[in-house]
């Protein structure tokens, strides 16, 4: 079982080094709103490529790193560094769509039609069971969030008392997911049992408003719940579902890890994640490990650096494209991640297009992840 986030802000190093990239880790962190994270499985038509390859198979979505078979990530790695099978993309995207690589690699002349059609056929993903235990008014978003990143075919079951729940209007609002509404107590063992939790995905407990010690305890008595309940169908370690909870105490955090040994559990604070991260660790865990790996003090950093760092005499400045950029970074040693315009944090955009302008002006500044010193 992962240790539960500590309660501390993304860097100090940064912050110094590069004042507004706040808003760079504040939208990598907002699952659910414009660029996210992805770990996606490597394509065959990357396996036994370089990293330095990577991005010319990606035109709506930017490579970051390597999430390997055994579990380490590397971030912005060597370009020399080969996709073996088992290996997993670290990708910057709008959609999970954006993150299938093509067959082959893309030219700078090739319009998107024509990128769309290289793109390999989706693999059909095994549709999820997703369990929610109570409902949290505050996020009116999570069910699309949820439904956004899900396989076809998904089912999202709600399991809250008596008036506590989405509108009824919600199951109409979702296109991949079917979703259900269970009366009943999620602190009670029985009630559990009826949902067949031996059959479920990811169980998700959500905290009501704010949250604090009342919330907190009532999220440890959902999970001993639902751990008496996967004993009691005989669903012993590490079977059975994934269980992500939201807690306020790390103290709790600490009592519930030292009790579940074993168990595929992910206990998040709601301070520093938000709704939408809490829904893709349900549905990717391996992302955590990158969290971790961006908030490492050793990890990469983001640095926003100038544009007159990656163009040559006599270039004209607009002319750049998102592609001569990323490979310029890439031979600093650093992936780019999109543009800060004007430095002064209020449009960010992270993710362009590969190819076509960005339009860049002398006081925007490129987001990167690279080493700050």
């Amino acid at each position: 079982m992962r240790r539960a986030a500590s309660a501390r802000t993304p860097r100090s190093r940064p912050s110094t080094s590069s004042p507004g990239c706040s808003r760079v880790y504040q939208e990598l962190f907002e699952q659910g709103k414009g660029a996210e994270l992805y770990a996606e499985p490597v394509a065959k038509s990357l396996v036994g490529r370089s990293f330095g390859e990577a991005w010319r198979y990606f035109e709506r979505a930017t490579p970051l790193g390597v999430l390997s078979a055994g579990g380490e990530v590397k971030l912005s790695p060597e370009d020399s560094l080969v996709f073996a099978e088992g290996d997993k993309v670290v990708l910057l995207a709008d959609t999970a769509q954006a993150c299938r690589a093509c067959r082959a690699p893309l030219r700078a002349a090739e319009a998107p039609d024509a990128a769309a059609a290289a793109a390999q056929p989706a693999e059909k993903l095994a549709p999820k069971r997703l369990l929610l235990l109570g409902w949290n008014p505050q996020m009116p978003d999570l069910l699309a969030q949820i439904d956004e990143v899900s396989p076809a075919g998904s089912t999202i079951t709600i399991l809250s008392e008596a008036g506590a729940g989405p509108p009824a209007t919600a199951a109409s609002a979702l296109r991949r997911c079917r979703l259900e509404q269970v009366e009943a107590d999620p602190t009670r063992v029985e009630d559990l049992r009826q949902m067949q939790l031996g059959k479920i995905d990811s169980i998700l407990i959500l905290q009501e408003g704010d949250g604090g010690e009342a919330q907190d305890s009532h999220s440890l008595a959902c999970i001993l719940a639902v751990q008496e309940a996967l004993r009691r169908e005989g669903v012993a370690a590490p079977a059975g579902p994934r269980l992500v909870g939201e807690l306020v105490d790390p103290t709790m955090a600490e009592l519930i890890e030292s009790r579940f040994v074993g168990r595929k559990t992910d206990l998040l604070l709601p301070c520093d994640l938000a709704s939408g991260t809490l829904v893709q660790f349900a549905l990717q865990p391996e992302l955590k490990s990158i969290y971790s790996e961006l908030l490492s003090p050793e990890g990469k950093e983001v640095i926003l650096a100038s544009p007159a760092s990656y163009v040559r005499d006599g270039e004209a400045l607009g002319d750049l494209s998102f592609a001569t950029l990323y490979q310029r970074a890439r031979a600093r040693g650093e992936v780019a991640l999109g543009v800060q315009r004007g430095g002064g944090g209020k449009v960010l955009e992270l993710n362009p297009r590969m190819h076509g302008s960005l339009r860049l002006e002398p006081t925007d500044q490129i987001a990167v992840l690279g080493d700050a010193f």
